[in-house]
């Protein structure tokens, strides 16, 4: 049985080749999927607002919000300065000889 995952010998898109749908055919795509844009949003209002299932709710929200305001970006970590300390990390082992007496 071959393996699974992974780089394969062979898989993927040749190195230097071109994507298989041009600009062009992109453009033409995004320009007739931007037609259906109010009645996909209108329906995610319907789901958002009227849905059983809680989690369609969520899911519809969060849709027409990254639509309206862009998705949110990742926090960034915080940059050591003067003012930042490394948290002390103190291990406790049960047991040890310190202990016992």
């Amino acid at each position: 049985m071959g393996s699974h995952g992974g780089k394969r010998q062979g898989a993927g898109r040749p190195p230097g080749r071109a994507n298989s749908v041009s600009k062009v055919e992109y453009a033409k795509f995004s320009e007739n999927a931007r037609c259906f844009a109010e009645e996909a949003l209108n329906v995610l209002r319907h789901i958002a607002l009227t849905s059983q299932s809680e989690p369609a709710r969520v899911s519809a929200a969060v849709a027409i919000l990254n639509r309206a305001y862009g998705r949110p970006r990742q926090a960034e970590p915080p940059i050591p300065d003067e003012g930042f300390t490394q948290p002390t990390v103190i291990r406790l082992i049960a047991g040890s000889s310190e202990n016992s007496g």
